[in-house]
């Protein structure tokens, strides 16, 4: 404590105010923080171990005990709390964040082949690239090969100079298609639509009136109303009840 000259200098780029330091004794860190970072440091070599930017502003920060749980209170609703297993374990009143790491350990591994492409003779012969069975481009796999992403691009593209434009025309096409499927909608089947056996004229001149418009138009839902009441569908069926257009019916009004 007496020792004039520092042993190493922390430095925080944002250049804020310091908020705490704490000292972390089960992994031997520092941890300071700023209202916009908490760094973590080696308390030997003052090395850079980890960072934690939240997206709030950091008021203060609190360790549980000589676990490797953090609390960051911020302007939020939530307190930050951040887990660091290498620090230390989890506290016993929460000790499933054990078995929540351990899971994100095993479902974190990255697959061998994410950046290659698996191909098979033919598609070799295709590609005019048989030439590389044996080389290490090529890593067998069951009944084909595996080949680097970037480099099969290229050879794609070196045998066929349109092959990214007819990528994009296939694309394209489905997209269309998924498009005039959505669009396609079946129309309901309405009193209208079906054929009338009698005073279809009649029928035609209500349609008609339809659409004109205006107030004095009828709406075409009181068409289908008046087709399909009880008391008026036997004049579209009966032949009975067809009318005579060619007798002049006159109106007279009161």
């Amino acid at each position: 404590m007496r020792y004039p000259v520092p042993m190493y200098t922390l430095t925080h780029h944002y250049r804020f105010p310091i908020k705490a330091i704490k000292y972390h004794g089960a992994s031997k860190k520092i941890i300071t923080a700023d209202k916009k970072i908490i760094k973590i440091w080696d308390h030997q070599t003052g090395n850079l171990f980890t960072n934690i930017e939240p997206k709030s502003h950091i008021n203060d920060i609190e360790t549980c005990a000589d676990s490797g749980l953090i609390f960051a209170p911020m302007e939020a609703e939530k307190i930050g709390t951040y887990f660091i297993p290498e620090m230390g374990s989890a506290p016993k009143w929460c000790a499933f964040l054990e078995n929540l790491t351990e899971e994100l350990e095993e479902s974190n591994t990255t697959s061998l082949y994410d950046d290659f492409k698996f191909v098979t003779a033919t598609d070799l012969e295709k590609l005019q690239a048989s030439h590389l069975i044996g080389t290490s481009m090529l890593k067998g796999y069951m009944h084909g090969y595996f080949m680097d992403l970037k480099a099969y691009q290229k050879l794609l593209l070196n045998n066929d100079p349109f092959a990214y434009e007819k990528y994009k025309k296939e694309q394209l096409e489905k997209r269309l298609s998924k498009q005039r499927e959505r669009i396609q909608v079946t129309k309901k089947k309405t009193q209208i639509d079906t054929e009338v056996k009698v005073n279809q004229r009649f029928v035609d001149d209500l349609i008609a009136q339809t659409t004109q418009g205006g107030k004095k138009g009828k709406k075409a839902a009181d068409v289908e109303q008046l087709m399909g009441d009880d008391r008026f569908k036997m004049m579209f069926e009966d032949e009975e009840f067809k009318r005579d257009m060619n007798i002049d019916r006159g109106v007279t009004r009161r």
